[in-house]
């Protein structure tokens, strides 16, 4: 109900931030019913309301290199664990991104990118690094997607693909691609929704293998 009407009920905690969904249309309701559901997981809520009681161990923290977003998210990004940050084009998303990306490398811990905007905007990246860049840039492995079809098959095949080393893995971002295609093909979307929450379930499941943070 919040999702589609907006309206709050209770105390749900950080979920409340998806009420503001409700005035998009029904393809993006759709799109983040996953993600729902594995916030709901992550802040230990139950998605029909209550405590959700977990047997695993607290997890493991990365910094997002902001401290007061470190202190939103309880300490930073969950290993073996999903974020979806979403915001109008120029909020900060790939900004947001960049900094996680340069504060891993810079504690030695590597990174894979996958961009789906066109192209990268390395610039940017370089600037942010500043003087460090020589230092961190071998620790940061970008790929750029052309179509969600290529997208598919790079996730596919995402463990083989990406370095080993890999603890962050940063999609920006996962949905571009996909709203794309849906525009294409107009009615015929039940392929490409399907194809769009396997993509979501396989990095998952690779983040549960794996203890990979996305």
């Amino acid at each position: 109900e919040m999702v589609m009407t907006g309206n709050v009920k209770g105390d749900v905690g950080k979920l409340a931030v998806f009420a503001g969904v409700h005035k998009f249309p029904a393809r993006v309701k759709c799109a983040i019913l996953s993600w729902h559901a594995d916030l709901c997981i992550s802040i230990h809520v139950s998605p029909l309301g209550g405590p959700l009681i977990l047997s695993t161990p607290p997890d493991k923290k990365m910094s997002t290199g902001c401290p007061p977003i470190d202190l939103l998210l309880g300490g930073g990004l969950r290993k073996g664990e999903l974020l979806l940050l979403y915001g109008e084009r120029g909020s900060g998303k790939t900004s947001f991104a960049f900094q996680a990306i340069l504060k891993a490398a810079l504690q030695g811990i590597a990174s894979t990118v996958i961009y789906t905007e066109g192209r990268v905007p390395l610039e940017r990246l370089m600037e942010m690094a500043g003087s460090s860049w020589s230092s961190v840039c071998d620790q940061i492995w970008i790929r750029e997607v052309k179509s969600f079809e290529d997208q598919d098959t790079l996730i596919e095949s995402l463990e083989e693909q990406m370095p080993k080393q890999t603890g962050l893995l940063v999609i920006d971002s996962i949905t571009s691609r996909y709203r794309g295609t849906v525009r294409e093909r107009k009615k015929d979307n039940i392929p490409v929704n399907k194809s769009l929450n396997r993509e979501i379930a396989l990095i998952k499941q690779l983040c549960l293998e794996t203890g990979l943070t996305v």
